[in-house]
């Protein structure tokens, strides 16, 4: 349902007229389904629970690619206004969206027995989950305060980056045999991402999907 609102979404964003967009979009949705449909026949029933997480990884990275899409529409106006919902909901779809891409590749790796199934542990994990997210809230002062462009992109950078290493440190520190749960989780914070993407957008619809999305997981 969400990946299906965010493509009308989109459709009804680019406008009638918009043919050649309109061919694109549907080159790359048969061949993306192509894809989507031969990797699916292939695997067996026992392999879904990684198979969902392997797909579900694109969904984080297409809120990545978004969000920053959205910053590159067109920065000088969006760093120099002062819609602070538009600047954290880009932000925030970045940061949910990078958690969910490598967690959810970290969960199809543990699943698929590339990783070691048992729970990661570091010395000061925790430590070192508290500093990530630390960091993720100095760089959001700082895209909300700035209005320097390379200051914000370089933010969102930061945020993207620092949000990946901790959806592999968090699923990596979570035996395999919880992963089904870290998937469903990691569906959750797709959601939310979809809703912060329908704030970004102006878009009711996204919000609304998003957030049953968000709460469901």
């Amino acid at each position: 349902v969400g990946v299906g609102t965010g493509i009308a979404t989109t459709a009804g964003v680019m406008g009638f007229e918009n043919t050649s967009g309109y061919l694109q979009m549907a080159a790359l949705m048969g061949g993306g389904g192509a894809i989507g449909i031969t990797v699916a026949n292939r695997t067996a029933i026992t392999d879904l629970p990684q198979l969902v997480a392997c797909f579900h990884s694109f969904v984080g990275l297409a809120a990545v690619f978004t969000c920053f899409g959205q910053f590159a529409v067109d920065p000088h106006h969006l760093m120099a206004s002062n819609n602070s919902v538009e600047k954290a909901s880009i932000f925030l779809g970045s940061f949910l969206g990078g958690i969910t891409f490598t967690g959810s590749l970290t969960a199809f790796a543990k699943l698929q027995g590339l990783l070691d199934s048992t729970a990661l542990a570091l010395p000061g994990k925790s430590a070192i989950n508290a500093g990530m997210a630390l960091g993720n809230a100095a760089a959001l002062y700082g895209f909300l305060t700035t209005k320097d462009v390379g200051t914000g992109l370089a933010m969102l950078g930061a945020t993207a980056a620092l949000s990946s290493a901790m959806g592999v440190h968090m699923t990596a520190s979570i035996g395999g045999a919880d992963m089904p749960v870290v998937i469903t989780v990691l569906n959750s914070y797709s959601g939310w991402a979809l809703c912060a993407e329908g704030f970004m957008m102006d878009n009711d619809l996204l919000t609304i999907v998003g957030a049953l999305v968000g709460s469901s997981g």
